[in-house]
């Protein structure tokens, strides 16, 4: 008598050989690309297991299309959500829909917050995104938004006329670090606009995108350090739900990824080395 975990097994053994076939019928259509990818199937939650990939190969990128059409006030479906939260490599999100060459590329960054740390980050989003546009022969944009949070309780303390002349030096001394922080990264891009703005980031930055009908974004996806995967923000979901671009989201040095190299436990047996994970 065959048992249900066998009958199971048998079942799941199917699933990821048709998989497997799907996988290389794919492949094969890239055979003269000079390039010999790998195919696996991993059993498991999608997001975890293609994490665990990424960490176990030390892979420098991972690139998914972003499921949906248009996902205008929705939510990240969770498996890009997983992806963004959980790998350790940068990760390119792509809307479908979206062909042929790149026009317009966006780069957010910070330029409110100083320190080593954060101007690396900027640093690394203005030269992905300046390759991006150089490659392309695209327009480049930068962008960053600031916001005061307290500027209610200063207007009733302070007074309208001082909080309007502090928040003008305050902006100018921003385009005065976004310029300083241009001019030390050789981007080689032939077309760049800066925007300052301020607000909301996610309302801006989408507003941005919309102005300059832009292609991709390049931001970063910030998080608290030395704790695994837990994020203080998630403007780069957002901005991926409110807009219809693609989006390339940089984690921070710091970031500590909470998916190991090893396989989990799974509640069916199955064996690393078995039909269940291929290379070609």
């Amino acid at each position: 008598m065959t048992s249900a975990v066998d009958e199971t097994n048998a079942l799941q053994r199917a699933i990821v050989s048709d998989q497997r076939r799907q996988l290389l019928d794919l492949a094969s259509d890239y055979s003269n690309s000079g390039v010999a990818p790998d195919v696996v199937v991993a059993v498991g939650d999608p997001g975890y297991e293609i994490a665990r990939r990424v960490v176990q190969g030390g892979h420098d990128l991972l690139i998914k299309t972003a499921e949906g059409v248009v996902l205008f006030n929705r939510e990240v479906e969770s498996f890009s959500q997983s992806l963004l939260r959980l790998c350790p490599c940068p990760v390119w999100l792509l809307k479908p829909g979206l062909r042929g060459q790149l026009s317009c590329v966006v780069a957010a960054v910070d330029a409110s917050m100083d320190g080593i740390d954060n101007r690396d980050l900027n640093r690394r989003i203005l030269e992905h995104a300046s390759q991006f546009a150089k490659r392309e022969s695209a327009a480049l944009h930068v962008v960053s938004v600031w916001n005061n949070g307290m500027e209610t309780p200063l207007r009733i303390k302070m007074g309208d006329r001082i909080v309007d002349v502090m928040t003008t030096e305050y902006e100018s001394q921003l385009r005065g670090h976004l310029d300083d922080l241009l001019s030390d990264i050789n981007l080689q891009v032939h077309e760049i606009c800066r925007h300052v703005h301020r607000g909301n980031a996610v309302e801006a930055i989408r507003k941005a995108v919309e102005q300059v009908n832009a292609d991709l974004v390049v931001m970063s996806l910030p998080c608290r350090t030395g704790i695994s995967g837990l994020l203080i923000g998630n403007t780069a979901e957002l901005v991926l739900n409110d807009s219809e671009c693609s989006v390339f989201a940089i984690k921070p040095d710091s970031f500590v990824s909470p998916v190991k190299g090893e396989p989990r436990k799974a509640g069916i047996r199955w064996d690393a080395a078995s039909e269940y994970s291929f290379r070609t």
